[in-house]
């Protein structure tokens, strides 16, 4: 067996050799970095297309609760009108109340008068 001779390494040669691993280690790394920036863009695709959807049933859950709120305004105001009238026709039957019971007085004091006449002998007209 011959024994190799080896060759000695000269500065320069141990330069180039640093400078294919370094150009080596850089490869690997913006290939990692490249997948990796793939998939923070593919992540940012997706949280978007997340956001979109959210927005989209929140505006949809809005203009539902809105359509509600227009429809309960709407009976608010119905009752307000009746409730209103109910209020005028409360009125209008104290009124009317109050005008039979000063009927229902003035008959009550026309018949002691009657009475009273005839005790007394006085002709009423």
């Amino acid at each position: 067996m011959k024994k190799e001779i080896k060759k000695k390494i000269t500065i320069e040669d141990l330069a180039v050799i640093v400078n294919k691993g370094f150009s080596d280690v850089y490869k690997k790394m913006d290939t990692g970095f490249s997948g990796v920036r793939k998939e923070i863009e593919d992540i940012a695709l997706i949280t978007g297309k997340s956001f979109n959807y959210v927005h989209e049933k929140m505006d949809k859950g809005f203009g539902d609760i809105n359509s509600r709120l227009d429809n309960v305004e709407i009976k608010v105001r119905q009752v307000d009108i009746r409730l209103a009238t109910v209020e005028d026709n409360q009125l209008d039957l104290k009124l009317r109340m109050d005008v039979l019971s000063q009927n229902k007085v003035t008959d009550e004091l026309r018949g002691r008068i009657v009475v009273l006449e005839k005790k007394v002998g006085v002709k009423g007209h």
